[in-house]
């Protein structure tokens, strides 16, 4: 059935690990292109729900005219936190 895991009490290998960087960014990628979350979620070995908590609130569904504008958005806000960490440990003076 469409939205659940093939058995009762089915875990996929990477439940309850954490996310890391390049995860998140394939994930808002494969989304931004069409990609269902059940497709995301046998990808990404985690269950449907990981995907919609890790897809939620992630600026995934910043939608503009049809385009899915979330992974540029997510790309800007990594730009510019990696600037204010980089200026934060520039000398100054």
């Amino acid at each position: 059935m469409a939205g659940e895991n093939k058995l009762p009490g089915y875990m996929p290998a990477r439940h309850g690990l954490s996310w890391n960087t390049e995860e998140y960014q394939d994930l808002y990628d494969r989304y931004a292109k069409g990609w269902t979350i059940q497709q995301l979620a046998e990808k990404h070995q985690r269950t449907f729900n990981a995907i919609k908590i890790a897809l939620h609130g992630k600026e995934s569904d910043l939608i503009i005219n049809g385009t899915n504008y979330g992974s540029l958005f997510y790309n800007v806000k990594q730009l510019i936190k990696n600037k204010i960490e980089l200026s934060s440990k520039l000398p100054y003076g």
